[in-house]
This record gives C-alpha cells, structure tokens and sequence, in this order.
C-alpha cells in the first residue's frame, strides 16, 4: 500500500469511528418538511423464488413532495408487469406502503395499483403494453443477517486505492462529501399475498430476499454510470456488490458477501469497464470477485428480462435485470443493475 493510500484509509476509519451507525434512527429516518428536490429517502426491496417468480419495489421520497416508485412482478411462467408511473408530485399517494415493524429485523408492505402487462424485445426489454391489471399485493420482510451499512462496515482499504488514484484537487473532499449518503442493506426472507387482474391468490413463502435504504444527497445528475449486482444463492448466501463511476473519482468499488452472522467484505472485482456498454443491461456477464480473505468467486449471470425506470426528464437512466446466477458451479437468483447517464461522453471518462 503506497503513502497516499494509507494516509486516506486512517482517514477513513477515523470518520468510521466518530460516526458509528445507529439502526433505530436510520430506520425511522423520515425527509424534515423543509427538505429541497436533491434530498432523498429510498426503500427497496427484491425477492426471488428458486423456481422463477421475481418480485422488487421501491419508493423513494423525494424534497417538495416528490416520490419515485417501482413496481415489477414476474411469475413463474414468465409474465410480467411493471408499474406504468413512475414519479409522482405534491404528496400524491403511490399506492405502496412500507412500515417498520422492528428496526432491523421486520418490515410490513402493501401495495394497490394498476399494472401494465409487459412483451419482451430481443434484448429482453420488458416494455409496456396497454393492457393495465389491478394489482394488490402485501406481506412482510424478515431478516436473516445483519445490517450492512457502507460507510461503516466495507473494508477501508479497496475505497481508499481507488481514491489514492485521484488527482486530489481543491475542493474534491467537499465534493464526495456532498456526494454521500447513508445506504445499508439487509438479507432476509418474504412472505407475500398477492392478487393480478383476474387471476387467484397466489402465495409465496420463505423467498430469499434483501432490502435497502439510502438517505440523504442525490442528485442523479452527478453520477456517470454504476453496476450493482446482487446475487441471492439457493444454500442461503447473499453476494452484494457495486461499482460507481462519479466525475471526480472513476470507479468505487465496495462489497459483501453474508450468510448468516458471516460477513466478508469485497477486496477488487472485475472493472465495470470491461462490460459491453449497450445502454441496458448485457444479455449475459461474467465477473472475477476477490474478497478481503483472497478466496475468489467467479460469478456468471444471464439476463431474465429487464425493466427500465428514468428520472429526472430521464438524465439517469436504471436498467433493472432480475438474472440468474452460477456462482462457482452454485444457483442464485437476484438482480443485475446498469445505470447510465444519458450524457454518453461520460461513461468512459
């Protein structure tokens, strides 16, 4: 590890240390009133049945009354549906419902609203038709591991070599400031009842799942692309890992793998500059994963179908894959995401 390097990585964790997570407050966190268009407080939560059906929604609340919402539901045959509207005005109600029952353990969720059936183009783009489908869904999220929250459990070491990279120009500490937020996830398991149109009841039990919730700064604008790929395995396993490319660094990695109360953060993985640049999600990727104890995971997905959600007069675009996943010869589901800015010239700077 070279001089800049270390220097920044005591920095780092002395800011850890000053600055220890607290579940129960992150966990009520709700936007003051006062609270401008750049300020956000996002919830999300993605589940995934061995046998095929997906399941993800977020809602985002956002300054002056603003929230973004997600919907996506495919079953196991193959169907699916996305919600038509995605960004809603002046405190009007999304039709999602998210309560914490228990700080860190146990989430509530209900949902009621039109769903737009969806057919799938030859990048597997699942683009709405005109056919709407009520749709009522509810149920809860229960974890199985611990919070993770990026700013105080990743590793030190892997922010502070992509950081030792940059030229550190005046004002590039206040910049990445204002670019944080506070962002944690949760492995866990879902229950859901859930009606489509005309359809019966369908249950779902036990399905593995995690969830996030960001709070803070975000301004879509700022960011160049990322890949965040979340991989849930069949023995019970999470694999979490993201990479961002900002103007004034070229590319965060963090990461995780947990299982249980084992926890081992990220060290490298493959560059997301090394994936095909399509603006979507790839129909297929490979990535090499070196964790902080050197083992390796060698991770293959393999695109299901993909939605799409742009915000912002769409300067940000998300490219939501539900994949399937080999991961050193094991099965996983989970979600492969590409986000780009509609600037082009950015993506490679």
């Amino acid at each position: 590890m070279g001089l800049k390097s270390f220097i920044i990585q005591k920095a780092i964790d002395r800011r850890k240390q000053a600055h220890p997570f607290d579940s129960e407050a992150a966990e009520r966190y709700t936007l003051p009133p006062d609270a401008d268009r750049s300020q956000n407080n996002s919830f999300y939560f993605s589940a995934h049945t061995v046998d095929g059906a997906s399941l993800l929604f977020r809602n985002a609340y956002r300054g002056e009354g603003r929230t973004e919402l997600w919907v996506a539901y495919k079953d196991r045959d193959g169907n699916a549906w996305v919600n038509p509207k995605q960004e809603y005005d002046n405190g009007e109600k999304t039709g999602l419902e998210l309560t914490c029952v228990k700080a860190a353990d146990e989430w509530a969720f209900s949902f009621s609203g039109q769903m737009a059936r969806v057919a799938l183009d030859k990048r597997l783009h699942a683009e709405p038709t005109d056919t709407l489908d009520m749709t009522v869904f509810s149920g809860t999220f229960k974890a199985t591991a611990p919070i993770f929250e990026f700013s105080r459990h990743f590793d030190s070491k892997p922010i502070a070599r992509a950081l030792s990279k940059e030229k550190l120009k005046r004002g590039f500490a206040q910049n990445l400031a204002a670019a944080h937020q506070v962002h944690y996830e949760q492995s866990g398991k879902l229950d859901v009842k859930m009606k489509v149109g005309a359809g019966r009841e369908i249950v779902y039990t036990d399905v593995p799942a995690m969830r996030d919730h960001s709070y803070g700064k975000r301004d879509w604008a700022f960011m160049d692309r990322h890949v965040w790929i979340v991989a849930l395995l069949e023995d019970g396993g999470d694999l979490n890992y993201n990479c961002v490319r900002y103007p004034i660094v070229r590319e965060l990695q963090t990461g995780y793998f947990i299982k249980g109360d084992k926890r081992l953060c990220t060290d490298y993985y493959t560059s997301m500059d090394e994936y095909e640049k399509t603006d979507d999600v790839p129909l297929e990727i490979e990535s090499h994963v070196v964790m902080a104890d050197k083992s390796t995971f060698v991770v293959k997905a393999k695109k299901e179908l993909e939605f799409q959600f742009a915000f912002e007069d769409s300067v940000y675009q998300f490219h939501e894959s539900i994949s399937t996943f080999d991961i050193n010869g094991k099965k996983a589901r989970g979600i492969v995401e590409f986000g780009y800015h509609k600037d082009r010239s950015r993506w490679d700077r």
